[in-house]
């Protein structure tokens, strides 16, 4: 996914912004937002975040900003 062949670059911090509405697709079962799996696929617990409506996401949106538009540098020094 962040290969050279994909696109991605050696200096460039490696983002997932991974969106879900904690429904299944499938029609027969319904599941919640399993916080815990979301919690493990993040590199660290302070870049998972929750809205429990669309009018949250607002504040969210804010919140990826501030996080995902730090300088490379500065944001590869924290996730190392």
């Amino acid at each position: 996914m962040f290969g050279e062949a994909a696109g991605g670059q050696a200096d460039a911090p490696n983002i997932v912004i991974l969106m879900t509405d904690g429904k299944s697709n499938n029609k027969t079962e319904r599941a919640e937002v399993n916080k815990g799996e979301l919690k493990a696929v993040a590199s660290d617990v302070k870049y998972v975040f929750y809205s429990q409506d669309y009018n949250g996401l607002d504040y969210i949106s804010k919140d990826l900003i501030s996080v995902t538009c730090r300088t490379a540098g500065d944001l590869q020094a924290e996730l190392q």
